[in-house]
């Protein structure tokens, strides 16, 4: 098992601003309560101290609320408060691991999204509007990663019960189809892990706990992240697919030769969430940043390579999440296509509207690292190119 990064990615972001010791963020939805407890105590034996923040609707729900009955006005109001208690509780555990300063996990029973698998689309978007809330804050900051079990109803349907959770009346086809638009819900996020019921009950635990160490640098299995190069990539596509525009820039600060340390911008519009990076041999830890740690560490950029630009496509197809990458400012751009998996689950299914052109797994020529380099030549060719123009031009205008 690799060795965590955790004291070194600390240290890394410290030495530029203040900063505490680790505290990874995890929303844990779907089929997920037995789950939950045992992944807790595997990582408290590991050393990390891990705070469980409770279900928001199972506390309304045994306290004496319902959501049986409601006209919509009230259904907006009862998820509005829900999402409210969400965030209220989630923040007081974080502040309290925070404080802490020990290395920690907060592991949350569901997330902020998942009310948004009860709702229409019009009424998430006027709560999300009339509470001034966005997608990029409400999702994509909040969390350091989501785990999502599949609900054994789909695929293990002898193993489905509501007897672990009183508040529950679904039956296993209401299950399946609320348990889809809880992915759909959270399809965006740029660390969406579904797992699904391929596997017994014990390896589904043993696939959850790797997806969640791998936050602190540890490697229980081995993860593969297959890539696909396309051929087309600017074609007409009507699949559901959130989109997102992502600078990724790589630093110089001496911290070795064989770390590469970068710092990342993804958003929409002018909400951005931000993440320092480092990568040692097959090692990696990321970690979230503010806007202030951001650009106090892009001054430490590497001369020798450029920002990477991609404008970045998110969706899920037959239970696979897929990111689908834009690089736009090499020549000529290309669109990659990229799916994580663990060892053991290497078969995807790849959607078949789009034109791939070849496998490109491994290959470090498609890697973040070496395109930062390839973006740099673009940009030298281009500066000699414009030096050539304006030389040319002042050779024109003397001879005149």
């Amino acid at each position: 098992m690799t060795q965590p990064l955790i004291p070194d990615h600390a240290a890394s972001v410290a030495s530029i601003t203040d900063s505490h010791a680790p505290v990874y963020r995890v929303a844990i939805t779907g089929g997920k309560t037995t789950a939950l407890a045992e992944v807790s105590e595997r990582l408290r034996s590991r050393g990390f101290g891990v705070y469980v923040v409770p279900e928001a609707a199972t506390l309304m729900f045994t306290g004496g609320a319902t959501f049986a009955g409601l006209t919509p006005a009230q259904t907006l109001n009862f998820q509005t408060q829900l999402l409210r208690t969400q965030i209220a509780l989630e923040d007081s555990f974080y502040n309290i691991a925070l404080a802490s300063n020990t290395p920690a996990f907060v592991l949350c029973d569901r997330g902020t999204c998942d009310g948004r698998a009860y709702m229409t689309s019009s009424m998430w978007n006027h709560m999300m509007a009339h509470n001034q809330w966005d997608m990029v804050s409400i999702r994509d900051a909040r969390y350091d990663l989501v785990v999502h079990l599949v609900t054994a109803a789909d695929g293990a349907r002898e193993f489905y019960t509501l007897e672990n959770n009183k508040t529950r009346t679904e039956t296993p086809e209401q299950s399946i189809r609320l348990d889809r638009r809880t992915q759909t819900a959270w399809v965006g996020h740029p660390h969406l892990r579904i797992v699904d019921n391929r596997t017994n009950f014990r390896e589904k635990i043993n696939r959850v706990d790797a997806r969640i160490s791998e936050l602190a640098g540890m490697h229980l299995t081995k993860r593969i992240v297959r890539k696909f190069l396309l051929r087309d990539f600017e074609q007409d596509v009507s699949f559901r697919a959130e989109e997102f525009w992502v600078e990724q820039t790589f630093l110089s600060r001496g911290l070795g030769h064989d770390v590469q340390e970068s710092v990342r911008k993804r958003g929409c519009g002018s909400a951005n969430t931000f993440v320092h990076k480092l990568r040692r041999g097959a090692s990696e830890t990321k970690r979230q940043i503010t806007n202030r740690e951001y650009i106090s560490l892009l001054a430490h950029c590497d001369p020798d390579r450029r920002t990477v630009r991609i404008r970045r496509r998110c969706f899920l197809f037959n239970a696979n999440y897929f990111v689908l990458d834009y690089v736009t400012n090499v020549d000529p751009g290309f669109g990659i296509l990229r799916c994580h998996c663990h060892e053991g689950e290497e078969d995807v299914d790849l959607p078949d509207w789009l034109c791939v052109e070849k496998e490109v797994t491994g290959d470090k020529e498609y890697t973040m690292y070496e395109l930062s380099e390839r973006v740099a030549k673009v940009r030298v060719r281009t500066d000699a190119l414009q030096r050539e123009d304006r030389i040319s031009d002042m050779d024109f205008a003397r001879s005149f």
